[in-house]
């Protein structure tokens, strides 16, 4: 049994879906062209972004805009970092519910705001959220090979839907395919593990060169019928009991939410450890029992110090879906072991 990485093709519960409750959303091939497709479409003089925040999605939008950091770490205060800024009313900021366990703001600013709901699509935050523009990454949390979506709590026009494209499709086509074989490999057929890693890899890179393009239709026709908050709750049960069950010190901690609000579906297992070696042995001791972590993210040294430091003391560790409750004792018996041993 392996725990992690990209999604492989999962069975799911068909019901109330995502669209049902965005009705009037754009849908992308990936969360980036929401962002750039608004910026685009606006006139702003530049767009601020937090320190703490993926710097291969910013690269994909500085050649729209001029992109401005504000120095902000998961579990500070946000208000303060935010008050503390000289904005114009030609400005956008976004701001991010990083790894779905932080709590809605409560200020206005004179400038348009856009959040990032990508760790947590269906919070109270994102269904009540009074931003100008939201948007997020699809695949992040749902097993669907590409998507981004954009929608407006405020109103305003949206950029006009995009189109299907041969690339676009193409690139979907090859991650379901990925998908497919992954989950082959999983229940035991003789398939390369590579063969699929690489196609996998080979896509993310693509999705950096993609025209502004539709959600695949093959992503569609799973959106459409995916019941989501099923498979969010889904998520939340796995995420309790490990979080319920794994021995923590003050060595290694879970990240739990800021506000303990039962709207909250947490992203995965956010792992913080004392320093930056005990985090990259544990991350190896991980891997050698098939559990493959995400570090988010890798932050430019010369972007704030407490991001960088948060970033190089933390793992995060899937506990979606795909999982079910006999997968994650397992799952939650492994990092312990990993744990005493480290102890012993």
């Amino acid at each position: 049994m392996e725990f992690g990485s990209d999604f492989h093709y999962c069975d799911y519960t068909t019901g109330r879906s995502l669209l049902d409750i965005y009705r009037d959303a754009n849908l992308y091939i990936d969360g980036r062209q929401a962002l750039i497709d608004i910026i685009r479409d606006n006139k702003w003089r530049c767009v601020w972004v937090p320190s703490y925040y993926c710097y291969e999605f910013i690269e994909s939008v500085i050649p729209y805009i001029e992109v401005k950091f504000y120095d902000y770490t998961p579990y500070e205060d946000l208000t303060k970092v935010i008050h503390r800024l000289e904005v114009s009313s030609d400005d956008a900021i976004v701001i991010a519910n990083f790894f779905g366990i932080s709590t809605q703001y409560d200020f206005s600013l004179g400038c348009t705001i856009i959040e990032d709901h990508s760790h947590d699509l269906i919070s109270d935050w994102a269904k009540n959220s009074k931003a100008d523009w939201c948007f997020a990454s699809l695949r992040k949390t749902l097993p669907i090979a590409d998507g981004g979506i954009l929608w407006s709590p405020k109103g305003h026009k949206l950029p006009t839907q995009p189109s299907h494209t041969v690339k676009g499709e193409e690139l979907a086509t090859n991650r379901y395919r990925a998908m497919t074989m992954k989950r082959q490999y999983l229940n035991g057929e003789k398939i390369c593990k590579d063969a699929f890693r690489d196609i996998y890899i080979q896509t993310e890179n693509e999705f950096g060169t993609l025209p502004i393009s539709s959600i695949s239709h093959q992503s569609m026709d799973i959106l459409s019928q995916l019941d989501v908050t099923e498979w969010y709750n889904r998520k939340k049960r796995n995420w309790k009991f490990v979080t319920e069950n794994i021995l923590t010190d003050e060595e290694i901690r879970i990240l739990m939410p800021i506000n303990c609000d039962c709207s909250n579906y947490p992203f995965s297992i956010v792992m913080q450890f004392r320093t930056n070696s005990m985090r990259d042995n544990f991350r190896s001791q991980l891997i050698k029992n098939e559990i493959y972590p995400a570090i988010l993210w890798d932050i430019p040294e010369d972007k704030c110090l407490s991001s960088q430091d948060f970033s190089r003391r933390m793992l995060s560790i899937h506990c979606d879906g795909r999982y079910s409750v006999s997968d994650i004792v397992v799952l939650t018996d492994r990092i312990n072991n990993i744990i005493q041993c480290l102890k012993s």
